[in-house]
């Protein structure tokens, strides 16, 4: 810290514009304070918006409200953009100091949020009246992450799985097992089964106890629709069991 005083201070060290910004961005991700006020001190410019979006989405507040009270609306958009970046932190604090500022609710909370793996987080946001995700977003960051926990507690809250097989086909791909295991359990639709299997064959390993999991999910919900007194065996049939 010393030194970074000395430097852009007493030595009057020349800095460029772009490795002004690309210091400023990284003392935000770090969350230093001190080296922010510092390089304020020196005369750099920090009023671009992305430094507050890196304080914001390593849950910084308090660097976030320095530029907020320092600097200003040009340092500091409210906007949904810096609300996704606090909920990607998982920093409930964070998200509330810009909802208290009047920052308008995005479209991508409850995925960023669900992203960071705070639970509390993703709570905070359906406490507040946060829209839900229709897409599936949520879950695919929970697949992303192999989050199993988080996947559950969406489930639990009601946000909806999106189009049929994209977080489905998102966790064969990638997640491990547990997670496809629950997913397919859980009602979560698979849609083209050539294209869930696609995606289980891309898996860089466990894609034969994947392809093994979806085959057995098939076989299960067509022995529930097609099984004897089943909606679609009464309409091949015409028959009834009693």
């Amino acid at each position: 810290m010393a030194a970074l005083q000395f430097l852009v201070g007493e030595a009057g060290v020349s800095v460029g514009e772009s490795d002004q910004d690309f210091i400023a961005r990284n003392v935000c991700v770090d969350g230093d304070l001190e080296a922010l006020q510092a390089l304020h001190a020196a005369g750099w410019e920090l009023r671009n918006s992305i430094n507050a979006r890196r304080a914001a989405e390593n849950g910084h507040l308090h660097v976030l409200t320095w530029l907020h009270e320092t600097l200003g609306a040009e340092a500091v958009e409210i906007d949904a953009l810096l609300l996704y970046s606090a909920a990607r932190s998982g920093s409930v604090e964070a998200m509330a100091w810009l909802r208290e500022r009047g920052c308008e609710w995005g479209y991508f909370c409850f995925s960023d949020a669900a992203y960071s793996g705070c639970e509390e987080a993703v709570e905070w946001l359906m406490a507040q009246g946060c829209r839900k995700e229709a897409r599936g977003g949520a879950y695919i960051a929970a697949c992303r992450n192999g989050d199993l926990a988080m996947a559950r507690l969406l489930r639990r809250l009601g946000v909806p799985w999106g189009r049929p097989g994209d977080v489905v086909s998102r966790a064969l791909r990638d997640s491990p097992l547990p997670m496809v295991r629950w997913l397919l359990e859980a009602g979560c639709a698979v849609g083209n089964y050539e294209a869930a299997r696609t995606a289980a064959a891309e898996r860089p390993s466990g894609w034969e106890e994947a392809l093994e999991l979806l085959e057995a999910h098939r076989h299960r919900t067509r022995s529930t629709v097609v099984g004897a007194g089943g909606p679609v065996w009464k309409l091949l049939t015409g028959c009834t069991i009693a």
